[in-house]
């Protein structure tokens, strides 16, 4: 059963081969995965990285918690899992593709994949739009209600 591994107090200019080939002497590597800022599309300073044992995963923090990469001492610990934050939705899964000659998602009948009942699509423009996009609607909302 594999395990995953926290590793924190990475430079930016850190990639996941960087870290693998670091880390790689602890064990076989899974996964590694470096999270990025939405906005900014920098890496976060973190990473996780998954390993095939939870025995290799554990002596990776023994070995690893402190050594330096990048001129940056590293933090290493054994990955927690993610609480779920009060109002937090569940993550989405990936829907699965659709047979060519399925219809089921043609609910008004038209030939369009749709919810039924509605004819427009701005719904859908809504979700496309991103975080920072939707705030600025709501604050420019606020704003053309208080005058």
């Amino acid at each position: 059963m594999s395990a995953k591994v926290f590793v924190g107090n990475l430079s930016y200019h850190t990639t996941a081969a960087q870290l693998e080939r670091f880390l790689s002497e602890g064990g076989e590597i899974r996964s590694v995965s470096i999270p990025v800022d939405r906005e900014t599309g920098r890496p976060r300073g973190f990473a996780f990285v998954e390993f095939a044992s939870e025995v290799q995963a554990e002596m990776a923090t023994r070995v690893f918690d402190g050594r330096t990469l990048g001129g940056r001492p590293l933090t290493v610990r054994l990955a927690e899992e993610r609480e779920r934050r009060r109002g937090e939705r569940p993550r989405r899964r990936a829907r699965p593709e659709p047979d060519e000659d399925d219809d089921s998602d043609d609910l008004d009948g038209d030939g369009r994949e749709g919810r039924g009942d509605r004819e427009s699509d701005s719904g859908d423009r809504w979700e496309r739009r991103t975080h920072r996009e939707r705030r600025e609607w709501r604050q420019m909302r606020r704003t053309k209600r208080s005058l």
